[in-house]
């Protein structure tokens, strides 16, 4: 639903989805996962809502929706399976879609200061603290690099270390 208030709005998704995440019905069926938000709109008529990639048991549609419904002032739920490989992709396509005006985005920014756009939880949460990057070496210098990948480019891109500063 559309709102005017937006740091409210993502408090009480954030709160809403915190209580789903403490049910019994939540912990029976989800081990873990993260969850990006995504925000559309504009002043005066935001429209903001997670979504969320779960490692879990089947979770019938209509049980989750109920649930949700009895705790947030929420209307749905969508479920679908994304395909093996594809979950940072599915959860980056949302992390990084730019659909609010140009004009808009000092008034979104202000609003979502201090806000984790991503996070895991359950027994992902741990990837979050021991994920350690493995070295990349460019195949063409052997200087510490980052290999970029992206659909614009067939084989990514490689962006040195020293490239960022001192």
């Amino acid at each position: 639903k559309n709102q005017q208030n937006l740091p409210l709005m993502v408090k009480c998704l954030f709160d809403c989805f915190k209580k789903l995440r403490n049910t019994d019905s939540w912990k029976f069926h989800v081990k873990g996962g993260a969850f990006v938000i995504e925000v559309k709109g504009t002043p005066g008529s935001w429209h903001v809502h997670l979504h969320i990639l779960i490692e879990s048991r089947r979770y019938e549609w209509e049980d989750l929706l109920r649930l949700w419904m009895k705790i947030s002032p929420g209307r749905g739920v969508w479920i679908r399976n994304i395909p093996p490989g594809q979950g940072v992709r599915y959860l980056t396509k949302y992390i990084t879609k730019t659909e609010v005006p140009d004009c808009d985005k000092a008034v979104l920014n202000d609003a979502l200061k201090g806000t984790r756009l991503f996070q895991p939880f359950g027994s992902w949460y741990a990837l979050n603290i021991t994920y350690k990057p493995p070295p990349k070496q460019c195949r063409n210098c052997d200087d510490p690099c980052f290999l970029i990948m992206s659909d614009l480019f067939d084989e990514g891109f490689v962006v040195h270390e020293k490239d960022f500063g001192p």
